[in-house]
């Protein structure tokens, strides 16, 4: 396996961008190792218009809300899908088997709804005020997104780890250091906290899980920044 290959195969499955076919594919687990840079890449597009925008003269409510329509796009809005279901599901049914069932139907329910608009509506409001001034339970069905493309090994969680660490040292030596810590403890949190949520209401994660524990890690991570550095 390549660190190439892995970070094809990492950037397919968190967006919609086309990789090239021939480039080689490996196993979602053993792809994790590439998440972070993977996510960074995936992100550009979205950070790229949040930067022209500003330069333009664009309100900053206006850059943000580009920036955040840009992630949805690039994304396909595969994790928003996630924390929207996950909402209905937890709060829409009175036992783990119904709230997996909710979770699988394609319609949005109230609950939902609501979470995608808040989520959306913060997220363009963090990033605004940037202009201004990155689960361990067990699958909680037998089929599924969550069960097929399985779990890394420790070997490659470490080195997801290694280069996540990687990726935010050059952060902190370029802007704020304190500032990335601890919006990364607040992201990691956020994280626990979905996923323990995740196993008292339905016994373990599955795809729309990990969607929504992308989705609320990574506003608590921008909020956090956005507040200690304003």
């Amino acid at each position: 396996m390549t660190a190439g290959a892995a970070l094809i195969t990492a950037i397919a499955f968190f967006s919609r961008i086309p990789m090239p076919a021939g480039a080689g594919h490996v196993a979602l687990p053993n792809a994790v190792q590439m998440a972070p840079l993977a996510g960074a890449i995936i992100a550009l597009p979205s950070a790229f218009i949040l930067l022209v925008a500003a330069w333009a003269g664009a309100s900053p409510l206006l850059a943000g809300a580009l920036a955040v329509v840009a992630l949805l796009i690039v994304t396909g809005a595969l994790h928003e899908d996630g924390l929207g279901d996950c909402c209905d599901g937890f709060w829409g049914g009175s036992s783990p088997d119904r709230r997996l069932e909710i979770m699988r139907d394609s319609r949005l329910g109230a609950f939902g709804m609501l979470a995608l608009i808040s989520a959306v509506l913060v997220k363009a409001a963090v990033l605004q005020t940037a202009v201004q001034s990155g689960v361990l339970t067990p699958p909680a069905r037998s089929d599924g997104l969550a069960v097929s493309v399985g779990r890394p090994t420790v070997s490659t969680f470490r080195k997801a780890l290694i280069v996540g660490l990687i990726l935010t040292a050059l952060l902190v030596v370029w802007w704020a250091p304190l500032g990335f810590i601890v919006a990364g403890i607040a992201a990691a949190a956020t994280a626990k906290f979905t996923a323990t949520l995740a196993e008292a209401k339905i016994g373990g994660h599955t795809g729309d899980v990990i969607g929504a524990t992308i989705v609320l890690a990574d506003l608590a991570y921008l909020l956090v920044l956005t507040l200690w550095t304003v």
